[in-house]
């Protein structure tokens, strides 16, 4: 019995010392589905481990990105062998073209290396380019129909004019048996030739709709919407855009890259003939025009008084290039002074699927110079239409007040009198032969009389006027205020045709802080946002309209500091922005701070 408990308990010794020696030799095998590849396909690679190892390194796969990843695990005893199974499946996407190398996999244990792969090299190349085709071509969907899943870019008609905003939207079509569980954009279309706006937040969700195709019901969803503008007239391509689909299930998926087809867009130039008179660069959509004329009480007037100032509101409504019409014209003629005013802060423009639509307000100061019965001025607005691809103009007309009170001077001749708007007087007048010169009792008698009279009365106004001035320049400076203001905004818009994005928010900075400074003398240089907030309050500023200011400088801030340029939409819309508080701030009437 004792001899029999000993030659067990050497058994199980014996057995447990020649374990190590039983198990299977660590071993590793990396196959690859293709050796030859193009951007578009996905890579399978399979990592077999097996064998005697505690831990393993993933190979070094430069130029690839892992799509997915999966992972199973065995391990057997057969006749006293130990055998372990480990297979690692990857989905690899190449990122870039060239031989990209998937390095070795090395097996360790007791952390020195026991097994390891040789390295697999893949080529991989740009996939083939397709030629452009024609808008036309692009647009016939059913050219697709019975393929499972694709993508095409799409837009509502096949040409557009200089200027004229459109929709372009990138839509992927799928079969409904085709389960489709996400699409990543893998590339961008250049887009030259056109100021494009992405339309579409990170954040959007997908809408499936659905939409028969050559008599197939195909599901779509969009994956991009853009605002484009042609920028010059000629040929704009669309390229393609490459979107990296995946399919399928939790238990089985896969992913594919699709590319939509390019396509050549024509951009045609605003016609040069039979533009109307009232016709300005910019003015292309599909509008319509309407007024109203309000005095300081917020009602229609009946009768004014001369001097009295009215505010004239002209609202341009519809579609196209609402961010670059131009105001309509208005001419006062000698009854009234015009004066425009600065952005109203009342657009309400909108950017979709349907392009560009809302409306713009313009506003206009009317000064009534003329007793009597008068009828204010007609507003005058022309535009292209692209749709009927003709000129187009409206009107609106003038109404009939009673203008009580005294004539009165213009604006302009009012700004000369005061030195501001000074222009060479030329005399003229023509001489006939034999004609005899007779002094006594003629008008040239007593214009040399009072001309050096006149001559010595307008001299001491314009001194008198000049002194004044001088006297206080802080309240001529502040008058100058919006001009100087306006005259900055214009550098800024300089800066924005440029590119020159610094500059742009630069200026428009010093837009917002120099016009506090001249207007009511507070050093908005120098003062932090906190700061300006409280010495602008003191001034009279309302506490809502220095909030949307500093909004704005802080906008300004981190755009002029931020590593990545804004796009010009951006910069347009800060510009408006700054257009519109100017005119927020003008109609206030600050104290001016000592």
């Amino acid at each position: 019995m004792r001899r029999a408990l000993q030659a067990a308990t050497a058994l199980v010794v014996l057995l447990v010392l020649a374990g190590p020696a039983l198990a299977e030799a660590a071993g590793v095998q990396v196959e690859v589905d293709r050796r030859s590849m193009t951007t578009d396909d996905d890579l399978n690679v399979e990592i077999r481990l097996s064998g005697d190892f505690d831990d393993y390194a993933e190979p070094t796969m430069e130029g690839f990105e892992v799509a997915a990843r999966s992972q199973q695990q065995s391990i057997q005893i057969v006749n006293g062998r130990m055998s372990r199974q480990q297979v690692l499946s990857l989905r690899l996407v190449a990122r870039r073209t060239g031989t990209l190398t998937i390095g070795s996999v090395v097996l360790s244990r007791g952390g020195r290396p026991v097994a390891r792969s040789e390295p697999v090299q893949v080529q991989v190349r740009e996939p083939a380019t397709q030629p452009p085709v024609s808008a036309d071509r692009a647009q016939d969907l059913a050219r697709n129909a019975g393929l499972p899943l694709f993508l095409q870019a799409e837009t509502p008609r096949t040409h557009y004019y200089v200027g004229e905003p459109f929709s372009l939207a990138w839509n992927l079509y799928f079969q409904p048996q085709v389960q489709v569980t996400g699409a990543e954009i893998v590339n961008k279309p250049a887009l030259q030739g056109l100021l494009a706006e992405e339309l579409m937040g990170p954040d959007d969700q997908l809408r499936v709709r659905e939409k028969v195709i050559g008599g197939r019901t195909y599901r779509y969803v969009m994956r991009s919407l853009q605002l484009a503008t042609g920028l010059e007239a000629g040929t704009a391509t669309i390229d393609p855009m490459a979107l990296r689909v995946a399919v399928g299930d939790v238990f089985r998926r896969g992913a594919q890259t699709v590319r939509s087809t390019p396509f050549n867009l024509e951009i045609r130039p605003v016609p040069t003939e039979g533009r109307p008179k009232w016709f300005q660069e910019g003015n292309v959509g599909r509008f319509g025009l309407s007024g109203s004329l309000l005095d300081a009480a917020g009602t229609e007037p009946k009768t004014v008084q001369t001097g009295e100032r009215l505010i004239l509101d002209v609202t341009i409504s519809g579609s196209g290039a609402l961010l670059s019409v131009k105001a309509p014209e208005v001419d006062g003629g000698d009854a009234f002074d015009v004066q425009p005013l600065p952005a109203s802060g009342e657009d309400d423009i909108q950017k979709d699927v349907s392009g560009m639509h809302g409306k713009r307000v313009f506003q206009f100061i009317l000064v009534p110079r003329k007793p009597g019965k008068q009828k204010t001025p007609t507003v005058h607005f022309a535009w292209f239409d692209p749709t009927a691809e003709q000129f187009k103009e409206l009107a609106w007309e003038g109404r009939e007040i009673e203008v009580t009170g005294r004539a009165m001077a213009s604006e302009s001749q009012t700004a000369a009198l005061a030195g501001e708007d000074i222009e060479p007087i030329i005399e003229g007048h023509t001489l006939r032969r034999d004609e005899r010169l007779q002094l006594l009792g003629t008008p040239l008698l007593w214009a040399l009389i009072l001309l050096p009279l006149a001559g010595w009365l307008g001299t001491e106004i314009t001194w008198r006027l000049r002194a004044r001035a001088a006297k206080d320049p802080a309240k001529r400076r502040s008058r100058g205020a919006h001009k100087n203001a306006r005259m900055r905004l214009g550098l800024a818009r300089e800066a924005m045709k440029a590119g020159l994005v610094k500059d742009f928010y630069g200026h428009l900075s010093r837009t917002l802080t120099s016009y506090f400074e001249e207007r009511a003398n507070v050093p908005a240089m120098g003062l932090t946002h906190d700061e300006l907030r409280e010495a602008a309050g003191r001034a009279g500023y309302p506490a809502d309209l220095l909030e949307a200011v500093i909004v704005e400088l802080e906008n300004c801030d981190f755009a002029r500091f931020a590593p990545a340029g804004s796009a010009d939409a951006q910069m347009r819309e800060a510009a408006a922005r700054a257009q519109e508080l100017l005119g927020r701030l003008d109609r206030v009437e600050p104290r001016r701070l000592p």
